[in-house]
């Protein structure tokens, strides 16, 4: 078997080119068709009804905004708000985790919601400097694909846990009932 030696790419760009791209970024404030994106953001704005709207091709960028948007957007109330449902969420799984009388389902339960508000509470921190910038999206609110569909799917594992619980106690309810009326 022999080696073949095939270059990927042979360096194309000139000294010319380099010094024509290094005069482009220092004398030009925006690098995208900066009136024409500048008007479309603040069109979708107004027909949102919000007073800013940023449209970025990195998801990171997007998601470390998003907090600091609904702060500047509805205040101390927004922001007390989010870090409120995110508390309720990992009550509400909490409450399965006491109720469910199988062991493997209880923690796996609170193992994710506790995965999924410390996710939420990192971006959140990140978003007011309290954290160096992690990289990971806030659950539900934030676009991402991949933490998205694993967030949606330890949604659906708690949510299965939860159902169970019902089903069992909807049983020994229907049992003891049976037993008091026998």
């Amino acid at each position: 078997m022999s080696v073949y030696n095939w270059p990927l790419m042979k360096n194309s760009i000139s000294l010319w080119d380099r010094f024509q791209l290094a005069k482009f970024v220092l004398t030009s404030d925006k690098f995208t068709q900066g009136e024409n994106v500048e008007g479309f953001e603040n069109e979708w704005s107004k027909w949102l009804g919000c007073k800013y709207s940023l449209f970025v091709t990195s998801g990171s960028t997007a998601n470390f905004l998003l907090v600091a948007s609904i702060i500047e957007e509805y205040g101390l109330v927004g922001g007390a708000f989010m870090v409120f449902i995110y508390l309720v969420f990992l009550y509400r799984c909490i409450r399965i985790f006491k109720r469910c009388p199988f062991a493997f389902g209880a923690f796996l339960a609170l193992g994710l919601s506790f995965t999924l508000v410390i996710q939420a509470l990192a971006n959140m921190a990140v978003t007011v400097n309290l954290f160096p910038v992690t990289g990971v999206t806030l659950p539900l609110v934030s676009m991402g694909g991949s933490s998205f569909i694993f967030t949606c799917l330890a949604i659906g594992i708690i949510l299965s846990v939860a159902r169970n619980v019902e089903q069992l106690e909807g049983k020994n309810k229907e049992e003891q009932t049976n037993i008091a009326v026998a």
